[in-house]
């Protein structure tokens, strides 16, 4: 089965128009991919910021759930919730890792990753967001899916990557907005 996110592409390409904060087109997003047929559970994507006091943003969406927006200051890069996970290394490398059960890597080469076991998550990728200064953020994705996401689905969410960096550098850039978002 093919998953067409070509209309959630060409919505991102087009700037995500209908999302003003980055909070809301993460949400959009995350429901625009579930509503194509793609069981995606969870998401979240850190950007760092331009800011001094604060690293970056993440903000995660969960199915069913308002998106949440957490600032991580500089100090926080350095506990194991970060350092332990995938997310250092995929901003260091710029190649995704996708953990799942009982296949190389593991969740648990990642320590940060063992609370998603209880959760139930089968799959669970982490992208490179490439920006056009040559930044490397990252998304990930995850899925509660008997045996992961397919193949298909992962193209159909590979196919949004680029655009979605566009959006997300777009709206890093943007003056702060309520104090959320950082000039």
């Amino acid at each position: 089965m093919s998953y067409d996110t070509d209309s959630i592409a060409k919505w991102l390409i087009d700037g995500a128009r209908s999302t003003a904060r980055p909070q809301d087109l993460v949400a959009e997003l995350c429901e625009r991919v579930v509503g194509c047929g793609i069981p995606l559970w969870r998401a979240a994507v850190f950007v760092r910021t331009l800011h001094p006091n604060v690293a970056g943003r993440r903000f995660e969406w969960r199915l069913g759930e308002a998106v949440s927006v957490v600032e991580m200051p500089y100090e926080m890069l350095d506990e194991a919730a970060i350092a332990d996970s995938p997310i250092p290394r995929v901003c260091r490398t710029g190649l995704a890792i996708r953990c799942r059960p009982g296949v190389a890597p593991h969740a648990s080469d990642f320590p940060a990753l063992e609370s998603f076991r209880s959760e139930g998550l089968t799959d669970y990728w982490v992208t490179p967001l490439f920006f056009s200064n040559v930044e490397v953020h990252v998304a990930n994705w995850a899925t509660r899916q008997a045996g992961g996401f397919t193949e298909e689905q992962l193209c159909g969410i590979e196919r949004l990557l680029a655009p979605f960096a566009r959006v997300a550098e777009a709206h890093r850039s943007q003056p702060a907005r309520n104090l959320r978002w950082p000039s």
